[in-house]
């Protein structure tokens, strides 16, 4: 009996859709700019949040500007395409004291 919970158990865990983790925004978008998203094509507009996984693509005279959590940025010019496929980002544990 244990044996079966165990393994119903184990069937719920896995067949758990995956929630998707915001890991940046999106600050400047011109001209034609898209995010391919779980099959969708979607217009890329301004405080969009992007998820691992998401491929941006731009079109020509197109630029879009990504703000990732851990403050970095990326800026892709026209005629490019990017697939994000993985966002490490481990904040240090140091703190700073102002007087």
């Amino acid at each position: 009996m244990a044996r079966w919970f165990m393994v119903l158990i184990g069937l719920l865990f896995f067949s758990c859709p995956a929630t998707a983790e915001d890991i940046a925004i999106i600050k400047h978008v011109q001209g034609s700019v898209s995010i391919k998203r779980a099959g969708q094509l979607l217009p890329a507009q301004l405080s969009d949040n992007l998820e691992v996984g998401d491929i941006l693509i731009t079109a020509t005279g197109s630029r879009i500007g990504v703000i990732f959590h851990d403050g970095s940025v990326l800026t892709l010019e026209q005629n490019s395409l990017l697939r994000i496929t993985a966002f490490e980002f481990k904040p240090s544990k140091t703190s700073s004291n102002s007087i």
